[in-house]
């Protein structure tokens, strides 16, 4: 694995960290969220984070948080 490549993995696990904690102030918990081993195992790494799949209370709420949202689809700001 090239270091690029272990950086990728790395920023995986942090994307994922973060993702997990700006959840958890909304109230949200995935339990699946995880980054995806297998992804990550290839001769080139391309990580990907695995959010798995939720009950209807989960996706209620996390349909109330995006569209709460204050970000714009095509600026992300």
């Amino acid at each position: 694995m090239t270091r690029h490549q272990q950086q990728e993995v790395t920023e995986a696990d942090a994307l994922r960290s973060a993702l997990q904690a700006l959840l958890a102030e909304k109230g949200i918990t995935l339990p699946s969220l995880r980054v995806d081993a297998a992804s990550c195992a290839a001769r080139s790494p391309r990580p990907l984070i695995e959010l798995g799949r939720v009950n209807l209370s989960t996706a209620r709420a996390l349909v109330e948080v995006l569209r709460a949202s204050t970000l714009q689809p095509e600026t992300g700001r």
